[in-house]
């Protein structure tokens, strides 16, 4: 329970970290509340040697707060004061003085001990509990599509064959054969999944314990294994928290087939005016931001390897191996890749990958949320418990099935892909207030108003939608969370905690409820210039879900 206002507490200060606390790690699987305190004294030693303190004193407390990591990947409260956050054990009230909160963000590990503390938003002690949930959830880390790492695999055996000593940071590639797969999961992806499953029972536990999650996923092999994954992770939690063996495990997942021109509200496929001209504005974006930084990498690693001519999609392919070659090392191990490029590349990398979402599938794109209105008219289904009423890729077949769409159910859990994940939070209006990307130069999560490929669409990424009850307030009430942060759902006027009224946040939803423009996808249209394979970032050039 939450300390006393009159409780004073002192904790060790790290005056290195420009003012944050090192925050715990939790070494058990408890939930670790985040109380929030306001600074009354600094005590600053005269030697080096002495500890430094500082003394805070609750002044919340009725109010219990959770942890999430923030943009500079250290911890503050989620909803922005201006404060400082302490841990403290639910059970003894024992601050835990250490310094493992950066390593637990900069990893975005989802298992104890991080798990117990990072993945959880901010929740009122006004509200009596969360009454359903559910998880919209990308896959886990991958292999490269097929023609990528087919791509991949050329650059390196062209580089191998023009160059014939690697010096410094490049001396990695004299031993290196390029070796990844396609499509599949790599066993860093199984466990990030495995991580997710447990820190879903632990998010959710009281629910849990009674439910097992509804579990539909895409019909592409690397998300049926992650939603299985997912089931294991949930199961192993569940035996631990005190159980004999589960009879219904392993769990069912219906799966939602990806054949050409199936219904699928989990991987797009069916707006043909999308699928013939939806990418040529976002590659076009790219190309347009990629010369702004990609000419001088490319001219450094040609002066650092001589004789290579490496060209510009050669450079970008280079960079891809970083997260895949990390994804591929069992223990996540950073691939020697990422230290070829400095962090300002890495930042217009990722604002690259970045326009590529936004100029596809997001408003950059007038198509893009389209893709996205399925999911989202589900999702008011199983929040209101109405039929789902849809008319775009819903799948009526199975959503007319209570055995393969349940209504009613406490825990769902869906899986599939980045780009649909991004059609879907567009088509919610989660990220309604994101300006018009600049092609001419970057633009940070924050001015973006939290978009950002990194910071939504991560292998493993999740999006929670839940719907509580809290006192005071006659009706049910939502939030939502993606990867840990609390979205403040602007559209219908989204309280300090970022909740809504189940009636508005479900009438702020007019677009996808009123058909989000599918009319306009089967209006003809002429397919225009092919794309160069290559010239762009993420998946494959001819827009192959990642």
């Amino acid at each position: 329970m939450p300390v006393d206002a009159s409780t004073t507490i002192t904790v060790p200060y790290d005056t290195t970290t420009d003012g944050a606390l090192n925050l715990p790690r939790a070494n058990q699987r408890t939930r670790i509340l985040l109380i929030r305190y306001t600074i009354t004294t600094i005590t600053v030693p005269n030697t080096s040697t002495d500890i430094t303190t500082k003394t805070v004193t609750s002044t919340l407390p009725d109010a219990t707060y959770y942890a999430a990591c923030d943009s500079n990947n250290l911890i503050t409260t989620v909803d922005g004061g201006n404060i400082y956050s302490l841990y403290f054990n639910g059970d003894t009230q024992v601050i835990y003085p250490a310094a493992s909160a950066y390593d637990c963000c900069v990893a975005g590990l989802l298992n104890p001990p991080c798990g117990a503390i990072f993945n959880f938003g901010v929740f009122g002690s006004t509200c009596t509990g969360v009454l359903d949930g559910t998880l919209l959830s990308r896959h886990g880390g991958r292999d490269p599509t097929p023609g990528k790492t087919a791509l991949y695999a050329q650059t390196i055996e062209k580089i191998k064959s023009n160059v014939h000593v690697f010096q410094g940071a490049y001396a990695f590639l004299t031993d290196y054969n390029y070796t990844l797969g396609a499509d599949q999961l790599t066993a860093f992806g199984e466990q990030q999944m495995v991580n997710s499953g447990t820190d879903f029972f632990i998010r959710y536990k009281d629910l849990a314990t009674a439910s097992n999650p509804f579990v539909r996923a895409s019909g592409q092999q690397r998300v049926i294994d992650s939603a299985e994954k997912f089931n294991q992770g949930f199961h192993q939690a569940k035996l631990a928290a005190g159980g004999s063996k589960d009879a219904q495990y392993p769990y069912d997942v219906v799966t939602i087939s990806e054949e050409a021109g199936s219904n699928n509200t989990l991987d797009h496929g069916l707006c043909t005016a999308f699928e013939i001209d939806g990418y040529k504005t976002r590659h076009a974006a790219q190309r347009t931001f990629a010369s702004t930084f990609i000419p001088a990498i490319t001219s450094r690693l040609n002066t650092a390897l001589p004789n290579a001519n490496i060209t510009e999609s050669e450079t970008i392919f280079l960079m891809d191996l970083c997260p895949f070659e990390t994804v591929a090392s069992p223990t996540g191990t950073p691939s020697p890749f990422c230290a070829l490029f400095s962090q300002p590349e890495w930042e217009k990398y990722d604002y690259c990958q970045t326009i590529g979402k936004y100029y596809s599938f997001g408003p950059g794109n007038a198509l893009g949320p389209t893709q996205g209105t399925g999911f989202v008219n589900e999702l008011v289904a199983r929040l209101t418990g109405n039929p789902v009423d849809d008319h775009t890729s819903v799948n009526q077949t199975l959503d007319s099935s209570p055995d393969t769409f349940p209504l009613g159910r406490t825990l769902y859990a869906d899986f599939g892909h980045d780009n649909d994940m991004i059609a879907a939070f567009f088509a919610l209006g989660l990220y309604n207030s994101t300006p018009t990307l600049s092609t001419s130069h970057l633009m940070t999560a924050e001015e973006m108003k939290g978009f950002s490929c990194a910071w939504t669409v991560p292998f493993a990424a999740r999006a929670f939608f839940e719907k509580m009850q809290c006192r005071g307030v006659d009706e049910e009430m939502v939030r939502v969370l993606v990867n840990g942060r609390v979205v403040p759902l602007e559209s219908c006027g989204g309280d300090q905690m970022g909740r809504c009224t189940l009636s508005r946040f479900v009438e702020s939803l007019s677009f996808a409820r009123d058909g989000g423009r599918w009319d306009q996808c089967f209006i003809d249209t002429q397919k225009g210039g092919e794309f160069v394979n290559g010239e762009t970032f993420g998946d494959d050039g001819g827009g192959e879900t990642s």
